[in-house]
């Protein structure tokens, strides 16, 4: 009868250990956030904490510690995001995925990311040298940590994460800087402009296709930013200034951005920092709150001179297959020789050239973009190319990018989460806004650039102007009264102060809120109007001019604007009696063309639904398996508009391209409290988001005067 037992004992606990195994693959293991670690290089402790609401907390008394432990955070919580990027910068997507990627590494190759951060690491002075090895071999240890090796993420992508060297950092700061340039449209040249010949020229180059094709194929690979935005604004209501930054991510729902308290010594820092870098493009420090406009020129300029000497590199895929590049590329860019002649493509015309072309005469106008420069620029080099700026058939074509000498953003970094602001960038372009309670000052020169009475506000998209419109007016007047509000000795209600809530959440458009009402007041009574008109004049004649997600009104009212341009060639203006006249014919082809294609219940024309999906996961939303599946569906469509202050995609500007995943950061000034709020859902420690959350996104909120989160781990020297 003891054997029976004994011999029902070990195979209960052989049971267990099977369902122990079987829970562990299926569901993976967490990674080490409590307890104590022990990690090479460490001067002393560093504690790394993680709130409740998905933030992070890092403290050292060295900036090399403090880098290790924010890079061990960086690992563990964003893991799959920071070695995608790496991949993609050092150009081996096709050793993860196979040789169909193989163009994509040929062009990251061709940019040179990977070389170009080796090289500038092996410049560094030794301290900065110092701070990379310990970001390194803190995201070292996150990334060996078994929890996040095998968690869904690499088990769906089918790869294993290598260590992390200390150049890395380097090169996916080049990747995103790059990532935020606008890229070169080859559709985009007027007919009446300067630059029309060389445009024509370079777009029936093929060479200059190819580029262009193979850079457009790699940015949406990435889901990366389709031009260079963002936007950063300072706003001062009942006493509390704030500083607030929107950080384009693009259409990817990887989290761009993770936010944290940084602790070394007696000075801390709240940062939201780029994982698998040291890049914080907005935070708070000693009073200094600093957001920037993550830009980064991008130029295609003809070129005559010597071909530079050429740079060789050999892409591998996953099968073994070998394929070796040669690019010219020196520090003044990289050089295309010109190629056969591709099909022409006409440049556009005045009407054309920009999404919303102004109406004739009125008010209407005002949807006209302001010119920006050229990415067809005039070389600035050798006398040789000089000559070549004076032919539309130059012998090549030269790309011209600041990224292309050696060079970081490092140092510029540090000085911000110092509290200091930097006198220039390597890499990014030195626009934005850096504010104190008492001071708000412009960086740079950026396309919109308005201010006035308790409110700033730069971008670099020319549509923003009218988000600046719409802050001047929320800041200009008292917040709506709160419920819960306490009322002062009298009855009258308490004096309400406008949150940052009220501002990253405000979708409306004050553009569309003025032409609306222009519109329907030359439209006419509803009475008079034909029962067909009479429910979409409903919608728009209870519409505030907020681009909702769940909102009816701006599907009418845009698709309104689309069918009567379409018809005519241009926005309607309501001061012009023919346009007037017609406003009911467009209306009614509106209404027959939403009905045709989203169903004849005005329920389904919600601005969501016409717009589609909101921002979807790169790889892993195309994967299959069940290590996949948490990642197939796309998150929620988050709302906005160009012309909102939260930016969104448009019907009209359709060549605006904002983004459909916006980071929003915003601080208090007087005492630093940031809070975070994600495109949609909830940060998560295996490297995405929490798609299960609402279009509503999530905030992260953190104090660089709380105490230590409870839920910390230590990572310690060795004995």
């Amino acid at each position: 009868m003891t054997r029976v037992f004994v011999f029902l004992g070990l195979a209960l606990a052989l049971l267990a250990g099977l369902v122990a195994a079987t829970v562990a693959l299926a569901y993976g293991t967490e990674p080490a956030r409590e307890g104590t670690l022990r990690l090479d290089g460490l001067s002393g402790p560093v504690t790394v904490a993680w709130s409740d609401s998905g933030g992070v907390f890092v403290e050292a008394q060295t900036e090399a510690d403090l880098a290790a432990g924010l890079g061990y955070a960086h690992a563990v919580d964003h893991a799959w995001a920071m070695t995608l990027w790496r991949q993609a910068a050092r150009g081996g997507l096709a050793e993860w995925f196979g040789g169909s990627n193989r163009a994509l590494d040929l062009h990251a190759r061709a940019l040179g990311f990977a070389d170009l951060a080796q090289q500038t690491y092996a410049a560094l002075p030794p301290e900065q040298q110092a701070v990379l090895d310990a970001y390194a071999r803190g995201a070292s240890r996150g990334l060996a940590d078994p929890g996040v090796a095998q968690s869904d993420a690499f088990l769906a992508g089918g790869v294993v994460p290598e260590p992390w060297r200390p150049w890395d950092a380097l090169a996916v700061e080049r990747l995103h800087a790059y990532l935020a340039s606008s890229p070169l449209r080859l559709d985009s040249a007027r007919a009446d402009s300067a630059d029309a010949a060389r445009w024509a020229a370079a777009a029936s180059d093929s060479a200059v296709v190819r580029f262009a094709a193979a850079d457009s194929a790699f940015r949406t690979f990435l889901g990366a930013p389709s031009q260079a935005g963002g936007r950063v604004y300072a706003a001062t209501s009942g006493g509390a200034a704030t500083l607030a930054s929107q950080v384009s991510a693009g259409s990817s729902a990887l989290p761009l951005l993770a936010p944290a308290v940084l602790r070394v010594g007696s000075r801390v820092a709240v940062a939201a920092t780029i994982p698998g870098t040291l890049v914080s493009p907005a935070g708070w420090s000693g009073g200094l709150g600093w957001g920037l406009l993550l830009g980064s020129d991008l130029r295609l300029e003809p070129y005559g001179g010597p071909a530079p000497a050429p740079v060789f590199s050999r892409v591998v895929d996953r099968a073994g297959n070998e394929t070796l590049l040669e690019v010219a590329r020196d520090t003044s860019g990289l050089v295309l020789r010109a190629g056969r002649s591709a099909a022409p493509r006409r440049p556009a015309t005045q009407d054309t050239a920009a999404s919303g072309a102004a109406g004739r005469g009125g008010e209407t106008p005002g949807l006209t973009t302001p010119p920006t420069a050229s990415p067809l620029a005039s070389p600035d080099g050798a006398a040789a190319d000089s000559a070549a700026a004076d032919s539309t058939a130059p012998s090549g074509w030269r790309v011209r990018w600041r990224g292309f000498r050696p060079g970081t953003d490092l140092g510029a970094f540090a000085a911000l989460r110092a509290g200091r602001v930097p006198d220039a960038f390597a890499l990014f372009a030195r626009e934005g806004l850096v504010a104190t309670r008492a001071e708000t000052r412009v960086l740079g020169r950026p396309v919109v650039a308005a201010s006035g009475l308790g409110y700033a506000l730069v971008a670099r998209d020319s549509l923003a102007r009218y988000a600046a419109d719409r802050l001047a007016r929320l800041v200009g007047r008292p917040a709506p009264p709160r419920p819960d509000a306490e009322a002062p000795p009298g009855g009258a209600p308490a004096a309400q102060r406008l949150t940052p809530e009220d501002l990253a959440e405000d979708a409306v458009s004050p553009w569309a809120a003025r032409l609306n009402a222009r519109l329907l007041a030359a439209l006419g009574d509803r009475d008079s109007l034909g029962l067909a008109l009479q429910v979409p004049y409903s919608y728009l004649r209870s519409w505030d001019g907020g681009y909702r997600a769940d909102a009816i009104g701006p599907s009418v009212f845009e698709w309104w604007l689309v069918a009567h341009r379409d018809y005519t060639g241009h926005l309607p203006d309501p001061a012009d009696s023919l346009d007037a006249a017609l406003l009911p014919y467009t209306l009614r082809i509106a209404r027959a063309e939403l009905r045709d294609r989203y169903g004849t219940l005005p329920t389904e024309w919600r601005w969501g639904h016409l717009l589609g999906d909101g921002p979807r996961f790169p790889v892993l939303g195309g994967r299959g398996g069940v290590a996949a599946r948490s990642y197939a569906e796309p998150l929620p469509f988050p709302g906005g508009h160009p012309t909102a202050l939260v930016p969104g995609p448009s019907l009209v500007f359709e060549r605006a391209h904002p983004p459909l995943a916006v980071w929003t950061v915003w601080s208090r000034l007087d005492d630093g409290r940031t809070f975070v709020r994600t495109p949609a859902g909830r940060p998560a420690a295996s490297g995405v988001l929490d798609v299960g959350a609402d279009a509503g996104g999530f905030v992260v909120a953190l104090d660089p005067r709380a105490a230590m989160p409870a839920r910390r781990l230590v990572l310690s020297p060795p004995r």
